[in-house]
């Protein structure tokens, strides 16, 4: 019998495998990997959904989306890592070409029309709710509240500033902030809410979805 130094590799390889399969720890890393996959898909899902619900102020012709209300739960719920990667999937699902953003546009053009400021400042909006859940802020409505608000915030100066590269600073806040005051009002709190209700379902209390 001649013996083949290769079947000593591949059956090291096979215990190895066999090891990390069985693995304890393996197992509690994959089971996490996965959860995270799902809920990047899901809550990436949840800002196209926001795209569809339109609802108008009482008072005003500005309609308004639930899209930042996702947008700013995605960060508050799944920490600044994940919550800012679901609205990075969300861009790059719309920049391949998918019609994910508002009214169904798509394509890499977006980004550079009066709307990309905002879509980028969705990424950091979602990234400091995120940080701000470390933070231990939101566990009640008294800052959960204002951390929503410093999100649209954050979200409404990004495009603010892009929109004064395209029309000039004055036009960009008639047209990209001034309308937007009252929305941004009322979807914090909706966010907020929302986020408390959740944390509330999850098991565990108040135990966040993701733990980064």
């Amino acid at each position: 019998m001649i013996f083949n130094p290769a079947d000593r590799d591949l059956t090291q390889l096979a215990v190895q495998i066999n090891y990390c399969v069985s693995c304890t720890g393996c197992q509690s890393q994959v089971k996490h990997f996965m959860q995270n996959a799902v809920l990047l898909v899901l809550f990436s899902v949840s800002i196209f959904i926001g795209t569809i619900f339109e609802f108008p102020l009482p008072g005003t012709t500005i309609m308004q989306t639930g899209q930042t209300i996702a947008v700013l739960c995605a960060g508050a719920l799944l920490g600044p890592l994940l919550g800012a990667a679901s609205v990075g999937l969300y861009l790059v699902l719309g920049i391949a070409g998918l019609p994910v953003f508002s009214e169904g546009a798509s394509g890499a053009q977006v980004l550079s029309g009066p709307s990309g400021g905002y879509l980028i400042g969705f990424v950091i909006a979602a990234g400091a709710m995120g940080l701000w859940r470390n933070a231990g802020l939101m566990r009640t409505p008294v800052t959960a509240v204002p951390g929503m608000l410093l999100g649209h915030v954050v979200i409404l100066v990004c495009g603010w500033s892009w929109m004064s590269v395209l029309m000039g600073p004055q036009a960009a806040y008639e047209n990209g902030i001034a309308p937007f005051y009252l929305g941004s009002l009322v979807k914090s709190v909706l966010a907020a809410l929302l986020v408390l209700a959740i944390q509330r379902l999850v098991p565990g209390g108040r135990k966040e979805l993701s733990q980064e």
